[in-house]
């Protein structure tokens, strides 16, 4: 890394290809222990990470560009895909895309938001549907805490009309963060 950025001049993070960085820490983990880090393995999972991330329309591989934040218009590719591929059932996509639709459409105070993301634990869900739906849950609360606190968003804590976009794109980062580890 330090010898990248060495060799990197104006400092803007959004011209960094981060193609390059990844080629550079493989090569330099490579040479480090070419045993426990088999470069053809490493190279076979970053395609997959690639194809996966490309169907999500999260990164675009031929700049080897990333997006550096997710937000909530990218909720909506990461349900499907979730969908599509098997990892939560119909109905729960219907219950995330609602809570979207809610936010995006501004139906609903931020209290009345959460207090529906909170209910979505009451009904039966698989084990499977669980797994996401626990880190949905516990992601939006702990979003909601932390934009409504005195202690980060001044006295009377933050005026939340907006609030409950940067709650669901913390939400699309944690599904994303799980997809990254399953695939």
């Amino acid at each position: 890394m330090e010898l990248y950025f060495s060799k990197y001049k104006n400092g803007r993070v959004s011209d960094i290809n981060w193609a390059d960085v990844r080629s550079g820490l493989i090569q330099e983990l490579v040479n480090y222990d070419g045993e426990l880090f088999n470069e053809d393995k490493i190279l076979e999972n970053v395609a997959l990470s690639n194809e996966y991330l490309s169907k999500m329309q999260l990164v675009n591989i031929s700049s080897g560009r990333m997006k550096s934040t997710l937000n909530t218009n990218d909720f909506l590719p990461i349900i499907e895909f979730l969908r599509q591929n098997g990892e939560i059932s119909i109905e729960l996509r219907d219950e995330l895309v609602l809570v979207y639709n809610m936010v995006s459409g501004m139906a609903g105070s931020s209290e009345e938001i959460l207090k529906y993301v909170n209910n979505l634990n009451s009904s039966k869900w698989s084990e499977q549907d669980n797994r996401y739906l626990n880190v949905f849950v516990q992601v939006y609360n702990s979003s909601y805490t932390y934009w409504t606190s005195q202690s980060n968003s001044g006295a009377g804590g933050r005026d939340l009309t907006n609030g409950n976009v940067v709650m669901l794109a913390d939400t699309a980062g944690a599904l994303f963060s799980l997809i990254a580890n399953n695939y």
